[in-house]
């Protein structure tokens, strides 16, 4: 049993920068044609466009690439 829970954990820790990378989950709300809504939309893909950083297999710098371009984009957002 304790094999199988470690194979399974190192098979996640494997897979897991792939799946950060892959935003084909994530459900894009409908539109409404508003200003605010069309403006929050092009933020938000913005961000998350510049969040798609290629990984250098080290996790504190590949965590701060991402961080940056998100912090950065949630400054800009309509009405912040």
């Amino acid at each position: 049993m304790k094999m199988i829970v470690a194979f399974s954990a190192f098979a996640l820790l494997l897979a897991t920068p792939t799946l950060a990378k892959d935003h084909s989950g994530h459900a894009t709300p409908a539109e409404t044609g508003s200003a605010s809504t069309d403006a929050f939309a092009a933020a938000n893909a913005k961000m998350h466009e510049d969040m798609a950083v290629d990984f250098t297999g080290d996790a504190d710098v590949d965590f701060i690439r991402g961080m940056i371009p998100h912090h950065q984009g949630a400054s800009t957002w309509p009405g912040s």
